[in-house]
């Protein structure tokens, strides 16, 4: 007490001043020197683990510190069952960590008094004290590592420099990350103008607070003003509850009192043979005068993962795995990225990239023994991005099945365009496509983001001579022309039927060419007819109409009408896009009928049934030509003239 009653008598009329204006206040302040001069505290002395080591078949060796007096009680339990140990204890040397704000405020008075009380703070220990210095003003250094130099201790704090604002945060995690790492006891010493200011730390309130209580340290708070601090912040620091406000620093060298009364703490070593272990995952507890440390202990290497390399072709990645000869495991088990993998028959590991999203995720193998984990390994797979492969096949005549092998979440949809207009649209992986009679169709695999990652272009060529030429691996020509001379002779053979079935002659052929200033050529068949006056069974009549020439008429008898680009139609359109036998135009009953076999627009929108009912005034568009659903009336209708 000499040091802080010499204080106070040097003060003493600036105090009386302080007194009489607010006496409370100088109570206060006396209730918080009165504690500081007098703490003497001795924690118990916690058994702490430091390192275990295990290798397969060797014994454990667990490093641990704690007070010599307290190994009488001493006890080591594994998996719940104890076990005999060889003990052996080397001294440690106790240790300081000093935080020192070095921002602007400390001013050469302070920094003179700081240096006094840290020397007196080194000589309560005896010497017998590892102290090491952290600067925390205008940013966060350890000015000096741990050293028992009383010298180098004195030079240093006199040599700081006076900088910038305040890391306080970052100072305090800092002296904990040192006090964690030391060997043997250690207590953290904070000086402190008591705020945080600046923005010069790079940890959190919280992340400080946190770091010392994994330190496990004790902490003595010395504030450098009267008032005014960051007082919950300093309050949750200090181990003895109190903030030591003394500007001369007289009560730094208390400190010392929580290093305990035994500063010969003793690090100690601790073996224990294999025959006591099963390999792999175990739980170690040291239990010595009431006080416990427990953790769990993992045998390294019984278990090596070889990281795979990546494919970039879709194969399958080889998982090197080698267990332990002496690790007794009933079962091997994998995951990527938390997802079951499984063993081929002869006990290898094959990842399929198909199956997983691109990108790095965890490989981990574990060895079991029943339902009990031995032993466990991990490393890092990176899934590469593959391209989406695209492959078609024919389903029917005219009409393709696209399907899509991707990775999951890459791709979106498969959307068809034909000659630059969007088709279909399927997100199934799978697109069902009808084929135009003579274009360019594309496939394309969508992202999520609109990207098309992969295509196949499809070149179907006009009759007679219709092929398919694909990107992909499918050959559909030999399809498409099977499939084409079929229905040529399928349609050929319905035509003539149709014609038997008709009371009057055939129709004449009206060809449409593409050349708009060239007139409709009428060819008469090779036989001549006579007018035949025709009695339809229903008032229609069909009026043909290409553009910039003049209409044509055809009545609608009793049978149908055929209409294509093949010489054995009723009407022969030579339009590109028209196929051989294109629609079907009869009656049905009282209502007249359309069936088709390629696209006809119904009133300017596409007819998507084959077989659909007509109305008068309907307006078809087979190809180039336009064809509207007229009234014949009750007169009789010479079809030769209709030509």
């Amino acid at each position: 007490m000499t040091a802080t009653t010499a204080r106070i008598q040097q003060a003493s009329p600036s105090l009386r001043m302080r007194i009489t204006l607010l006496g409370l206040l100088g109570i206060c302040l006396l209730g918080l020197v009165l504690p500081a001069s007098s703490a003497a505290q001795t924690p118990d002395s916690p058994v702490r683990i430091i390192d275990v080591a295990h290798d397969p078949g060797g014994p454990m060796t667990v490093t641990f510190e704690a007070a010599t007096s307290s190994l009488g009680s001493l006890e080591v339990v594994i998996d719940g069952a104890p076990v005999d140990f060889e003990l052996t204890s080397t001294a440690t040397t106790p240790k300081i960590v000093l935080a020192i704000e070095n921002s602007a405020s400390l001013n050469s008075g302070h920094l003179a008094q700081l240096q006094t009380s840290v020397l007196s703070l080194f000589d309560a220990t005896n010497g017998n004290v590892d102290l090491s210095i952290v600067a925390y003003g205008g940013g966060t250094q350890v000015a000096l590592p741990f050293t028992s130099d009383r010298d180098t201790i004195s030079s240093t704090i006199a040599g700081l420099s006076t900088v910038g604002g305040s890391a306080l945060f970052s100072g305090v995690t800092t002296a904990a990350e040192l006090a964690t790492e030391a060997d043997g006891d250690a207590i953290i010493v904070l000086v402190t103008y008591g705020w945080d200011w600046g923005a010069l730390s790079t940890d959190s309130r919280e992340a400080s607070l946190a770091a010392i209580e994994v330190s496990g340290a004790p902490v003595y708070v010395q504030s450098m003003v009267l008032f005014g601090e960051d007082t919950a912040y300093l309050s949750a620091l200090s181990t003895d509850g109190v903030i030591h406000n003394l500007t001369q620093l007289a009560s730094l060298p208390n400190a010392a009192s929580l290093l305990g009364s035994d500063t010969s703490a003793t690090q100690h070593t601790i073996q224990i043979e294999s025959s006591a272990l099963l390999l792999g995952k175990h739980q170690l507890t040291l239990t010595t005068n009431g006080a416990t440390d427990s953790l769990t202990v993992q045998d390294e290497g019984l278990i090596t993962v070889t990281p795979p390399q990546s494919s970039t072709d879709g194969s399958p990645i080889p998982v090197g795995i080698s267990v332990n000869d002496e690790l007794a495991a009933t079962t091997l088990t994998a995951s990527l990225n938390g997802e079951t993998l499984a063993f081929t028959a002869n006990g290898s590991l094959q990842l399929d990239p198909w199956q997983f999203a691109p990108g790095d995720m965890p490989l981990e193998v574990s060895a079991l023994l029943g339902e009990l984990t031995l032993a466990t390994a991990s490393t890092s797979l990176t899934v590469p991005s593959l391209t989406p492969v695209i492959t078609t096949e024919a389903a029917s005549e005219g009409v393709i099945v696209a399907t899509v092998r991707s990775q999951p979440g890459t791709v979106s949809a498969l959307v068809a365009i034909v000659d630059g207009e969007v088709l279909t649209t399927s997100s199934t992986g799978t697109i069902e496509v009808g084929l135009p009679s003579a274009g360019v169709v594309s496939i394309e695999a969508m992202a999520t983001d609109g990207v098309a990652l992969s295509s196949v272009v499809l070149t179907v060529d006009p009759p007679p001579t219709a092929s398919i030429t694909s990107g992909s691996s499918t050959n559909l020509l030999p399809v498409a022309l099977a499939g084409g001379l079929f229905a040529l002779a399928m349609f050929g053979l319905l035509a003539v039927i149709w014609r038997r079935r008709q009371s009057t002659p055939t129709a004449p052929i009206l060809e449409t060419v593409p050349d708009e200033t060239t007139q409709p050529v009428v060819q008469t068949p090779p036989t001549t007819h006579m007018p035949v006056e025709l009695h339809p069974v229903g008032n229609w009549e069909l009026v043909w109409k290409r553009h910039g020439h003049d209409e044509q008429r055809l009545a609608v008898g009793p049978g149908a009408i055929s209409v294509g680009a093949s010489p054995l139609c009723d009407i022969t359109l030579s339009d590109g896009d028209v196929r051989f036998v294109h629609a079907v135009i009869g009656p049905d009953g009282p209502q007249l009928r359309i069936h088709r076999f390629g696209p006809v627009a119904l009133d300017g929108h596409p007819l998507r049934e084959e077989d659909s009912v007509l109305a008068l005034g309907t307006t078809l568009a087979i190809g180039n030509v336009l064809v509207t659903i007229g009234s014949l009336g009750a007169h009789s209708y010479n079809g030769s003239a209709a030509a």
